[in-house]
């Protein structure tokens, strides 16, 4: 029995499961399921009867595409798959709206991502009328949602100090060259002005009227 379940859980883990194929099953109940059809590579929709199941059955689209492009497209790290194209697109959906238990009366145990908690959490699913964001297990809750919606990170504390002690020394240095250069055209009028007195020349006529105002103080 514990092979059994370890078997099964490292299916759940592998593309294996994504490469298994559609399986009705033999009740004849008529819930709606999605599976992996590896050949067109895309996730798509059956009815399942109820019973007989194997690992290739998905209560959501979103978990089919998350689980099997992963793995079976992840190998290839030069290309981005459509499927995981389309799980980014929607992951304002299946990562922002509500938690919903649904009308029906089951108790399923599911996970929803809180946008404002930016983490995954446990809630009971009523079993019909869900919504996307609604997922079997935590781990695939996070793997979809996990920085989706957490918007602007904020920036660390020693980032801001450090940015306004940088603007600090920038306006500092802005001052220094404006008085310097207030000081060196100060100074360059002084020396203009002085070199303007000394090019007067001093003619006779001046040493006369200098000699005249003195006689008349005598």
């Amino acid at each position: 029995k514990h092979e059994l379940v370890a078997d099964e859980t490292s299916l759940l883990r592998s593309p294996e499961r994504c490469l298994l194929p559609k399986v009705v099953g033999r009740c004849r109940a008529s819930f709606p399921r999605w599976w992996y059809n590896a050949t067109s590579r895309t996730c798509q929709r059956f009815t399942y009867g109820g019973c007989g199941a194997n690992l290739n059955n998905f209560l959501v689209e979103d978990e089919c595409r998350v689980t099997c492009t992963v793995a079976t497209d992840g190998e290839n790290s030069n290309e981005i798959p459509q499927d995981s194209q389309r799980v980014v697109q929607s992951a304002d959906e299946s990562c922002t709206a509500p938690r919903l238990t649904g009308p029906c009366r089951a108790a399923f145990p599911r996970w929803y991502y809180d946008p404002a908690a930016g983490a995954c959490k446990q809630f009971i699913y009523g079993g019909c009328k869900g919504n996307k964001n609604n997922y079997l297990r935590e781990e695939l809750c996070l793997r979809q949602c996990s920085g989706a919606t957490g918007g602007a990170e904020e920036p660390e504390p020693g980032v801001h100090s450090s940015r306004v002690v940088a603007l600090a020394v920038l306006l500092a240095i802005l001052v220094a060259v404006l008085l310097g250069s207030v000081v060196v055209f100060f100074v360059w009028l002084c020396r203009r002005s002085q070199e303007l007195s000394l090019s007067v020349p001093w003619s006779p006529l001046d040493d006369k009227e200098y000699l005249m105002s003195n006689a008349y103080t005598l």
